[in-house]
Parts: C-alpha cells; sequence; structure tokens
C-alpha cells in the first residue's frame, strides 16, 4: 500500500497495487473482479473506491484516506 496526495486538491488516497507478473491467467482476473466488486462496495463502513487502473504487471486500486481510521483498532474495543 502506498499513501500520496493530490497537491492540487489536497485530498490524500491509499493506493493498493497488485503484482500480476507471476499470477496465472485466473488470479489475475480475481485479482480485476476484486477492483470491480469494491466499486460496487457503498458503505459508510467500508473504505470508498475512487479508481482501478493496469500499469504493467501492477494492477493498481484507488481509494479514499480514513486518517487514524484503523478496523483493527476498533474491533479490538
Amino acid at each position: 500500500f502506498f499513501l500520496f496526495m493530490i497537491i492540487a486538491s489536497k485530498q490524500t488516497y491509499v493506493l493498493k497495487q497488485i503484482d500480476t507478473a507471476s499470477m496465472g491467467h485466473m488470479e489475475r482476473k480475481d485479482a480485476e473482479k476484486e477492483a470491480e466488486l469494491h466499486k460496487t462496495l457503498i458503505n459508510p463502513y467500508i473504505v470508498k473506491y475512487e479508481d482501478s487502473f493496469k500499469d504493467n504487471f501492477k494492477l493498481n486500486i484507488l481509494l479514499e484516506y480514513m486518517e487514524n481510521q484503523d478496523l483493527g483498532v476498533h474491533i479490538k474495543k
């Protein structure tokens, strides 16, 4: 995962990169399905999907950044 900010909008995002270089055809399809599924999930308790794109042998999924939000911390409570 990578954290970055778009300076013009001051929006912070998380980029999830999935290396598909060593994956078989079905594994790559499953990774693409993950991005497609995330696109359909609209819920205040699920991180918002922003975009996805392929770059060389990586599938990149762009997600909203939830500052100070860690599901693990909330689960432990």
